[in-house]
């Protein structure tokens, strides 16, 4: 899943329960190993892991290769817009209230 709704108590008013959104959608959770260069190894691995999965699956080799590279892709840029784990532990940066339409507004956005 690309985002994961739970519920829980607003953060800055308790007394009130507010919908989060966490982001998902990614094979190896750490944000690093899709952008640093030192982790290229582990990308090269998971392109061909992703592939030998496809291939499984009855997808030929050739186009189980394309299609694991296209996934890595699209990991790659959610990664990247995803906030870095400084970022994400400022309880700042995280509270993001809006209302139901300003939430509604955010669907019709594609990426």
């Amino acid at each position: 899943m690309l985002l994961i709704p739970y519920v829980m108590a607003d953060r800055k008013q308790s007394d009130l329960n507010a919908l989060g959104i966490f982001p998902g959608g990614l094979t190896i959770n750490s944000r690093d190993v899709y952008v640093t260069e030192a982790y290229a190894p582990v990308r090269a691995a998971l392109v061909a892991h992703i592939a030998r999965l496809l291939q499984l699956a009855g997808v030929a080799a050739e186009v189980a290769a394309q299609q694991a590279q296209t996934i890595l892709d699209l990991e790659t840029a959610l990664a990247t817009a995803k906030l870095t784990p400084v970022e994400a532990a400022n309880p700042e940066t995280t509270y993001n209230k809006m209302t139901v339409a300003e939430l509604q507004h955010w669907r019709r956005i594609s990426i």
